[in-house]
């Protein structure tokens, strides 16, 4: 544990420089004067931002190794430097709150963040991590950018740009081990955002955003706690998209009247979360509106031409290495075939690909052709029956949830209009979200509905059910609010000492005392390609971090381009 505490705690200061350097530039590019300096918490996670554009950039022309390192150093020694002398306030805003949190709230983010620190020391959980995310990392370690990768094993053409920057705070150069630790620095952050909705609520700042923030810190472990030592994308998806529907709503119950640090990153974070799975694109719905309504100002318009150039820039790197990786501008995507390079992925098995995985996603087990001819009135149920109840459940909760907000509404606009706007305050002012998030639902049910990929929209619109309910009764339950906090406070401390005591892992603590657990490496065995030769796995098509190169399986027609694996492939 003492090198995850080393490598995380370095890992956070460099987000919280790099994000305060972001939203420095964003405010002199946009020309906002934002009332009060960013939090703590603001430019931690606007700090994965630039961060994910350097490594993805510098992955292009160098191995994500030990210059990558040093220069990422160097930029964060000048950049904290020169913030030190124009934002001498920030660090002074940042020191003052962290003697501002109620006791209650300091309890439960500390032993949040120990179960964090147990949880990340532990060998990854997601079995994508073995099938290619290490070995993903390890090439980005290796090698700069690789034509043709993904003709070696498809799944390398995916390209998130999660991966970068793992390999960018792995320091596999080290030779101890390839750390895999950004999962649980993401949480550790949010955990810290989350809790502050506590503190919120304990000094009667009943706000929804704070309810909704609250939920979330038990919902991380729930969900998330098996992902938090593994470094998939679905852990950075569903925490940014818990995160940026908590800073919107924040923003539509505290209106700023002009745009400050919170438009930034409502602007910012889901254009980088696409880069990191695509599966997160509606949430760009959030960026269009915040930016829509600034059509009529010059402003306004001044910050939509400076996000249009901001996006392009930010997704320059990652659209390059797309097309260097797999000859498509977005993989799986043909629709987008506008490049001819030597080592471009044959079409048919792209589309194959794009098939394959929403045939996986309904029914892994069952023939790709035969999933696909079913009409959804046919696939829809048998997928329903083979959840678990309890997904069962919220899925009803949230297919009918809608009808039943519409029914008590209009209910209660005939029989009692004079109570309607405070009864239904939370569910009007939340709406955007809800729109948001079931747009986001219906695209996870109709894209690939496998139930994790959906997490972060299925619990946010759980959640927005919920509080809306609750915000019903809000009469009944207000002199039960000075104590509600609290006691909820002290169900998440008693909910979180279980996940720990149940992670715990005696057996493997002493090795985990000073360095996490590595990537589970499975058993291999030589093949060869048309020209070359790798190992290749002989369990669960999986390799993990060790040999390399290694796939699941040997792929007909596959050369390698030069003498190097660094040449790159190309299917002849």
């Amino acid at each position: 544990m003492l090198a995850t505490i080393l490598i995380s705690l370095y890992s956070i200061v460099m987000l919280v420089i790099y994000g305060a350097g972001f939203l420095s530039f964003a405010r002199k590019v946009l020309k906002i004067q934002p009332a009060e300096p960013p939090t703590l918490w603001q430019a931690g996670f606007a700090g994965f931002i630039p961060l994910i554009w350097i490594t993805s950039l510098i992955s292009i022309f160098l191995p994500i190794g030990e210059i990558a390192a040093f220069l990422m150093l160097i930029g964060a020694v000048g950049l904290a430097i020169r913030l030190i002398r124009i934002h001498p306030d920030w660090v002074a805003a940042w020191r003052q709150s962290f003697q501002k949190q109620h006791v209650l709230t300091w309890l439960t983010i500390c032993i949040s963040l120990i179960t964090t620190l147990v949880l990340s020391t532990l060998k990854p959980g997601n079995s994508d991590t073995g099938l290619y995310h290490a070995q993903a990392i390890r090439w980005i370690e290796t090698f700069p950018v690789v034509p043709g990768l993904g003709n070696l094993h498809s799944r390398l053409a995916y390209n998130s740009n999660w991966f970068p920057l793992q390999a960018g705070f792995s320091f596999a150069f080290l030779d101890l081990r390839s750390f895999h630790l950004m999962g649980a620095v993401l949480t550790g952050l949010c955990l810290v955002y989350f809790g502050g909705g506590l503190q919120g609520l304990i000094k009667a700042d009943l706000r929804l955003s704070h309810w909704m923030r609250l939920a979330f810190l038990p919902l991380t472990f729930y969900v998330l706690a098996s992902e938090i030592s593994s470094t998939g994308t679905d852990l950075p998806v569903t925490l940014f998209t818990w995160v940026i529907l908590c800073v919107w709503l924040d923003t539509l119950e505290k209106p700023s009247g002009s745009p400050d640090w919170r438009h930034v990153l409502l602007v910012s974070l889901p254009v980088m979360l696409v880069s990191i799975k695509l599966s997160a694109f509606p949430l760009l719905l959030v960026t269009l509106w915040v930016l829509v309504p600034g059509l009529r100002t010059n402003v306004g318009r001044r910050t939509i031409w400076s996000t249009i150039i901001f996006v392009l820039l930010f997704c320059l790197p990652w659209l390059t290495r797309n097309v260097i990786i797999s000859g498509y501008l977005v993989y799986p995507q043909t629709m987008l075939d506008i490049f001819n390079v030597p080592w471009k992925m044959p079409i048919q098995g792209v589309k194959d690909e794009a098939e394959w995985i929403v045939s996986w996603a309904r029914f892994p087990r069952m023939d790709k052709e035969l999933v696909l001819a079913m009409p959804v009135t046919q696939w829809a149920p048998m997928w329903f029956d083979d959840l678990s109840k309890n997904r069962q459940i919220i899925l009803l909760v949230l297919a009918a949830a809608p009808f039943g907000f519409g029914l008590a509404a209009l209910t209660a606009w005939i029989f009692f209009r004079k109570s309607f706007k405070d009864w239904f305050h939370p569910f009007t002012l939340s709406l955007p979200l809800w729109l948001v998030t079931y747009t986001g639902i219906l695209f996870w049910f109709f894209s690939v509905p496998r139930y994790r990929f959906g997490n972060g929209v299925l619990m946010a619109g759980l959640v927005l059910v919920v509080l809306c309910g609750l915000g019903l009764f809000r009469s009944i339950l207000k002199p039960m609010t000075r104590f509600i906090p609290s006691g909820l406070a002290v169900l998440i401390i008693g909910y979180t000492v279980v996940v720990l005591a149940t992670s715990y892992d005696p057996k493997t603590l002493p090795v985990r005392w000073i360095l996490p657990a590595d990537y589970v490496n499975l058993p291999t065995e030589p093949c060869g390609f048309s020209n070359f030769g790798v190992a290749c796995a002989t369990q669960y098509q999986q390799c993990g971090y060790k040999p390399f190169p290694c796939v699941p399986q040997v792929v007909p027609n596959v050369y390698m381009r030069g003498k190097s694996f660094g040449d790159g492939f190309e299917v002849r």
